[in-house]
């Protein structure tokens, strides 16, 4: 690979050459952050596109409906949890890379989801539902192609083997998990500490 290749191209160099694009990135540093946070805004839009502009005869969803905070959760939010969890994990597990090289590994590996989910999208709108087999097949390649872009870069990243790389990513789902469960258990003892407050400020203005 050239050391002159645009950042821009970059990602679409991994994604025909992963073992060499993730040594680069990793070795020589060959990333760009910048790049990797317009490619979470792809995933944010491909998800919204996919939701509202899907073809009429496959969108089983409410248009009408859409919660622009639920997409950003699905995405965005899970993104960061993913790459939080990872971080976190293996850096307990003698993994070797950082939260900013672990963020670029994973949304360089969403990029062919995300071309995969927008020709969906896009072709949906064309297709007959005896055509349908089409979107399903490419919507495949796009999950699985990001998926085993996703396990070269993490055993890439953290320089860990075949198996270790595979733990991690069923550890690193794991820990989501248990990150979800934490925030939402925060969040409903803060909101019931907050009602009793509330209650008790209410009462105390009611008697004066």
């Amino acid at each position: 690979m050239k050391k002159t290749m645009s950042p821009y191209k970059y990602p679409f160099y991994i994604m025909l050459h992963p073992f060499d694009g993730f040594e680069e990135l990793n070795y020589r540093n060959a990333y760009s952050v910048k790049l990797s946070v317009f490619i979470l805004i792809g995933l944010l839009l491909s998800a919204v596109f996919d939701y509202q502009y899907k073809g009429f005869s496959f969108n089983m969803n409410n248009t009408a409906t859409m919660n622009i905070f639920l997409m950003i959760f699905y995405t965005v939010f899970m993104f960061l949890i993913f790459c939080v969890g990872n971080w976190a994990l293996c850096t307990l597990l003698d993994g070797l890379g950082t939260f900013k090289k672990i963020w670029v590994v994973v949304s360089y590996a969403l990029v062919p989801y995300i071309l995969c989910s927008l020709i969906c999208t896009f072709s949906s709108i064309f297709l007959t539902v005896d055509e349908g087999a089409f979107i399903k097949i490419l919507g495949w390649v796009g999950i699985l192609w990001s998926l085993f872009l996703l396990l070269t870069g993490m055993m890439t990243v953290h320089e860990y083997t075949f198996s270790q790389a595979v733990g991690a990513i069923i550890l690193t789902v794991i820990a989501m998990a248990v990150i979800l469960f934490i925030m939402i258990l925060a969040v409903t003892l803060f909101m019931q500490v907050y009602n009793i407050f509330k209650s008790i400020f209410s009462e105390i203005l009611y008697r004066l």
